[in-house]
């Protein structure tokens, strides 16, 4: 008895059953009626959709069942000898009594129960076309093997004509050769000749520009040779217009900010001194023009540091419009020129502050603004001016109070009208009778100095005598420890002292002729006479009066 086929699904079951499991578990949820309306309106149109796609797929079924199985049995029978009903059959029969195992044929069977008739055609149309390729391509390896025999006997490949062409070239002895395969191509004569000359390289448009730039070919040369690259006149024309250099961007930024376009800043600061000739010629063979060379050479100097500048400004080797330039060829922006030369200036010193306007040259607000220049802030300038201001008044007081004490010092007024002056600059009346009582001690002691100065000399000269020098120290009752103390520091000096002649002897000397006028006017300056003294003495003696005659 033969086996039943199993029964397979149709194609509807199959996709309500995939939209089944795919399908996720639904979960009790209150819906709102906006999402029941969603839903239903998907579900109709899933259904929809379900059924349109059923249908399609039967119709083409049945369509190529219609149309196509007649032609593919006729064509079946005249391949295999047998209608469909007997490949289908005979298909069966050949998995029933083969040696697959139970499991296998139940796989067997359920494949060609789930195709159709046409399904099992094609696969079976396929198979036969599969093992068909195979025995081709073994007929082909076959095929292959006895062409490349042949090939090797006859060897009637030739090489590519690119090859050919640049054989000439790599060795000349293959000009014959390449010529006989040219013709095995084909090619006559002109077409080798032709081909032979377009095989040659040419010079790039970069390299005639830089030969003909350099001076190595001329116009027409360059011309011919752009024209042989295949360039239209006009191109030839237009390139060459942009053979020729010009400076970039931050080129002409630096040409411009160094005055290389201006006669006269280039006359003034001499931008084109030491230009070398040589420089141009080469920068010619660049395609650089003259023009442009110099505004190189006048843009490349290295200039003096804002610092130098200023010092050639206090120097007075530049003026400040010179300065200006300076700045501005060192990319000083025009802002910051004029404060940059403002503060290279420098601002009094504090002690220069102070005299100044003590002098009645700067006012308070001076001072202050000077010491903001030199950096202190608002309030520190501002203490510093009151200081100034009330140290100056103080050295005010000062000097009217000396000048006071030097008049009562001269007695040009008397210590009545001193003491109310110096009462008028705020001092204290103690402070009054101090001042004016020590301009009172100083003054009686530059009398007694004097006087004990002459009362010294001349008793160390020996011109008074020990008792004459007594009496006169009495008179400025002086205390007698202070005589002593006195007469045992001069009697030390008398007696270091080489013995002097006296006046007496002098002018004994001067009378007798020993001794010159000049010599006598000498010694007694010596004697510490005046000159007025030394007149009248010198009068007596020569007369003839001698001391003590």
């Amino acid at each position: 008895m033969a086996e039943e086929k199993p029964s397979l699904p149709t194609l509807t079951e199959r996709i309500k059953e995939y939209l089944k499991a795919v399908k996720p578990p639904e979960e009790e949820v209150e819906l709102t009626w906006k999402e029941k309306v969603g839903l239903g309106l998907f579900s109709k149109v899933s259904d929809f959709f379900v059924l349109m796609w059923e249908g399609v797929w039967i119709s083409f079924r049945e369509a190529l069942n219609d149309t196509f199985l007649r032609s593919l049995s006729v064509f079946c029978k005249i391949l295999f000898g047998k209608s469909l009903p007997e490949i289908s059959a005979y298909t069966y029969e050949t998995v029933r009594v083969s040696d697959l195992s139970q499991d296998a044929k139940e796989n067997v069977y359920l494949f060609l129960g789930k195709a159709s008739t046409l399904d099992f055609l094609l696969i079976l149309l396929f198979t036969t076309f599969a093992r068909i390729g195979t025995v081709t391509s073994l007929m082909a390896a076959s095929l292959e093997v006895a062409k490349q025999k042949s090939l090797s006997v006859v060897q009637p490949s030739l090489p590519d004509l690119g090859s050919v062409l640049m054989a000439r070239f790599r060795d000349p002895k293959f000009e014959t050769t390449i010529t006989d395969y040219m013709q095995r191509m084909g090619l006559n004569e002109e077409a080798r000749n032709m081909l032979k000359v377009v095989s040659y390289m040419l010079l790039n448009p970069d390299d005639v520009k830089q030969l003909y730039l350099r001076g190595e070919i001329t116009k027409d040369e360059k011309d011919k040779k752009l024209s042989q690259i295949g360039m239209y006149p006009e191109d030839i024309t237009a390139l060459e217009k942009l053979y020729y250099f010009i400076p970039g961007a931050g080129d002409l930024v630096r040409m411009a900010v160094r005055e290389a376009f201006s006669p006269e800043y280039i006359s003034r600061y001499q931008l084109h001194g030491d230009f070398p000739p040589e420089f141009a010629k080469w920068s010619a063979k660049q395609g650089m023009s003259e023009f442009w060379a110099k505004a190189f050479w006048a843009a490349h100097w290295e200039l003096p540091s804002p610092m130098q500048g200023f010092e050639m400004l206090h120097r007075r080797k530049i003026s400040v419009d010179d300065l200006k330039m300076l700045l501005r060829a060192l990319d000083v922006m025009p802002f910051w020129r004029e404060k940059l030369i403002d503060i290279s200036y420098y601002p009094y010193t504090r002690v220069d502050v102070r005299r100044m306007y003590k002098a009645g040259v700067l006012t308070a607000q001076d001072v202050y603004d000077n010491y903001r220049d030199l950096g202190y802030d608002d309030n520190k300038a501002k203490k510093l001016t009151d200081f100034t201001v009330k140290d100056a008044m103080e050295s005010e007081r000062d000097l009217t109070k000396t000048d006071v004490l030097a008049a009562y010092d001269r007695r040009t007024i008397d210590r009545t009208q001193a003491k109310n002056f110096i009462l008028e600059l705020r001092y204290s009346g103690d402070e009054a009778e101090i001042f004016l009582s020590k301009v009172d001690y100083d003054s009686a002691k530059k009398v007694k100095d004097k006087k004990l100065a002459w009362i010294k000399t001349n008793y160390v000269a020996n011109n008074i005598t020990l008792e004459d020098a007594r009496d006169r120290l009495a008179k400025l009752n002086l205390k007698g420890a202070e005589v002593n103390e006195l007469f045992l520091d001069w009697d030390i000096e008398k007696e270091g002292r080489l013995a002097e002649l006296t006046f007496k002897q002098l002018q004994q000397l001067l009378i007798k002729k020993i001794i010159s006028e000049p010599e006598f006017i000498k010694k007694l300056k010596q004697k510490k006479y005046s000159d007025e003294d030394i007149r009248y003495l010198v009068e007596l003696t020569k007369k003839g009066v001698v001391e003590g005659g």
